[in-house]
């Protein structure tokens, strides 16, 4: 994001001056501007005190971090309700939904397994059972 050049205090002693009778002219010629940024100051900080542009900044930056937040609520949502046809609830099972949802919506694994209540390193887990199936099935029939 690029610096800006004025504060908001300096913005707003600049509209003191132009209320107080300076002419748009001399004023954007004094501050190195065009004349529409001293409209465009006009238009967002007419009116305002210093202590009030500033908890208007305040406001706008927790209105930026609510809208991410909603953002990402929304789309955990969304990987909810496309993974959840089945019950997982066992880390096998849990297993191909996160894969699913990572490949599909292109969430990372934190998220995923966040969402689904398993551990990365469960995700990640390979069986090194060796094949006894058949030694089992000898034993159990």
């Amino acid at each position: 994001m690029q610096k800006k050049r004025f504060t908001e205090e300096q913005i707003i002693g600049g509209l003191k001056e132009q209320e107080a009778g300076a002419r748009v002219e001399d004023l954007a010629g004094r501050h190195g501007v065009c004349e529409n940024t001293i409209y465009r100051w006009r238009s967002k900080y007419g009116g305002m005190e210093a202590s009030e542009a500033e908890r208007f900044r305040e406001l706008e930056a927790e209105n930026a971090k609510l809208k991410r937040l909603l953002a990402d609520a929304m789309l955990d949502n969304a990987a909810l309700k496309e993974i959840a046809g089945n019950t997982m609830v066992t880390p096998a099972a849990r297993r191909p939904a996160t894969r699913h949802a990572m490949t599909r919506l292109g969430l990372s694994e934190r998220r995923v397994c966040r969402l689904v209540s398993l551990s990365r390193s469960a995700l990640r887990y390979q069986s090194c059972r060796t094949g006894e199936q058949a030694l089992r099935d000898r034993l159990k029939g």
